[in-house]
């Protein structure tokens, strides 16, 4: 039996038991061993995704979660060699939590917790969520959740926030935003979650996503700093360690179903309430009290996600974590000098919104950043303001990322210029080709208010016929524009766009740029088959 670390040892006492009852199948004597083993690397092994030190296929395997099941038996292997009981041997919900002070200032003035609290207290309303929740302020939190490649407890936050935006019109966005927040702060164990457990620089309240269980053994070492849990009015998902059956053979099979009768049992239950689980039911044990951070109800439950949705999610999580490999082409064309209100011009207002745009790229991001209008370097219509390369390596006195922010803010309109786009796209298509590096998502954002007008340069039917020509399924590059202002081609953008899998904004006013910005980077969700 491979069985997860913490509940291993309630699985281990019943064995025993279980072991001394001396039961038999066919004449031969049944004996159980169970072995602690982490959840991610024995799915791992039995999805066929490769070996893992000290670990083997098990006859019975006892998860956290049966979100592991399912995705193991997404895979060929999987399907074929692992199978899902009926029977869960604990259960705890995955909550959030947060320190105790900031619980009772919550409770004090009387707000009740919900999930759409905690989008609009992330920030996450930016990306276009609507709240019906204004009782903590925007950026008031700091959420950190478990590394959902490592961690059911993580699986669940990220499949509980997509359920959770379902029917948003602005879900991938929403989701997206959610996303990036969380992904430069994922710990491994929910141990190493509550070791940062404090305020941050930015004065923001810690918040955790993580399973009960975890939040009553934090508590059980009496930290200086306590953790209390809350429970959105909306529900929570749980994990149910699942009693799943690895092996086809007979006798084998008949045996655990021996030892899935026992683990049923009033010892079972009772060795897991003394870990802090409740049991399969949802009750729990006699320290679940709200002076030790935990309520004895039995917490309302979300709707268990169909086996389709936690694979598509983790999909989607997959891709947006890919690293970001962006080449920017910004328009410095005469009428980029033209005023859009506030005292800006087109120009100073693009250039503003791509610096906060930079804000949201993490320091693993590829990002440079050219300009173009028309012979704007020699007979070239573009010209490199800052190379291509992660945005957290030396350039200069500085970073590349404080190169960039640099170079926006004294970027200027060739007054005489005209907009070279065509010839502009083209060449940074080819570049990005050029220059491919696996594991990163590349694509060309093009910001810009005109359409192309450069007489010497390539037509629409040029361009749309040499990007098809040009194109390689391993190499793969889209170019994502966002127009600014009334005089915008949207229909040559679009028809580029369409060629290489991208998509043509329009954006009527400046503050739509930061949006588009946001939904260029939800753009890998769907990718490859984005519509």
């Amino acid at each position: 039996m491979a069985a997860a670390p913490e509940i291993a040892p309630a699985i281990s006492q019943v064995t025993k038991s279980f072991d001394d009852a001396r039961h038999s199948v066919n004449g031969k004597c049944v004996q159980a061993t169970v072995k602690a083993s982490d959840p991610a690397g024995m799915s791992t092994v039995l999805s066929g995704g490769g070996s893992v030190p000290g670990e083997a296929d098990p006859d019975v395997w006892i998860p956290d979660s049966s979100l592991w099941v399912t995705l193991v038996r997404s895979t060929a292997k999987g399907a074929s060699s692992v199978h899902l009981t009926p029977t869960s041997l604990a259960k705890t919900p995955i909550v959030v939590a947060t320190s105790r002070t900031f619980a009772n200032k919550i409770h004090s003035e009387g707000i009740r917790p919900t999930w759409d609290m905690l989008l609009k207290a992330t920030d996450a309303l930016s990306a276009g969520a609507v709240s019906k929740n204004d009782m903590l302020p925007a950026d008031s939190v700091h959420l950190q959740i478990l590394d959902p490649n490592r961690n059911a407890g993580g699986i669940g936050a990220v499949v509980m926030t997509r359920e959770l935006l379902q029917g948003d019109p602005n879900a991938d966005p929403i989701f997206t935003q959610i996303v990036r927040n969380v992904q430069n702060s994922l710990s491994p164990t929910p141990q190493a979650l509550f070791a940062s457990f404090h305020r941050d620089l930015h004065g923001r309240a810690p918040v955790v996503i993580v399973p009960e269980q975890a939040v009553w053994k934090f508590n059980r070492g009496n930290p200086s700093a306590p953790a209390t849990a809350l429970y959105p009015s909306e529900g929570l998902l749980s994990l149910d360690y699942p009693f799943t059956l690895a092996t086809d053979d007979e006798d084998k099979v008949s045996a655990a179903g021996l030892l899935e009768q026992a683990l049923g049992g009033t010892e079972a239950k009772n060795a897991v309430r003394s870990l802090g689980f409740r049991t399969p039911d949802g009750h729990p044990g006699d320290g679940f009290t709200t002076q030790n951070g935990l309520s004895p109800r039995v917490p309302r439950a979300l709707p268990t996600p169909a086996v389709g949705d936690v694979t598509d999610v983790m999909q989607a999580w997959t891709k947006l974590s890919l690293r970001t490999r962006m080449l920017t082409l910004l328009d410095v064309s005469g009428s980029m000098a033209q005023p859009v209100g506030n005292g800006l011009t087109r120009m100073q207002a693009t250039a503003q919104i791509a610096q906060n745009g930079l804000a949201m790229l993490p320091d693993d991001t590829d990002l440079g950043l050219w300009t173009f209008s028309t012979n704007l370097n020699g007979a070239l219509d573009y010209r490199t303001e800052v190379p291509i390369g992660p945005l957290s390596t030396r350039l200069g006195s500085g970073t590349r990322r404080q190169a960039i922010l640099s170079a926006l803010g004294r970027v200027r309109p060739k007054p005489t210029g005209n907009t070279g786009l065509y010839d502009s796209v083209l060449a940074s298509v080819r570049s990005l080709q050029k220059t491919y590096k696996p594991g990163y998502y590349h694509s060309v954002l093009v910001l810009t208010d005109g359409k192309n007008d450069d007489v010497h340069g390539i037509s629409l039917a040029g361009l749309l016929s040499t990007l098809k020509k040009e194109a390689d399924p391993d190499r793969p590059v889209e170019v994502v524009f966002i127009g600014f202002g009334p005089d915008v081609d949207m229909s040559a953008m679009q028809k580029v766009a369409a060629e290489t899998n991208g998509e043509a904004f329009h954006a009527l006013k400046p503050q739509d740029v930061q949006r588009f910005l946001l939904e260029t980077i939800a753009r890998r969700i769907c990718a490859p088959q984005c519509h």
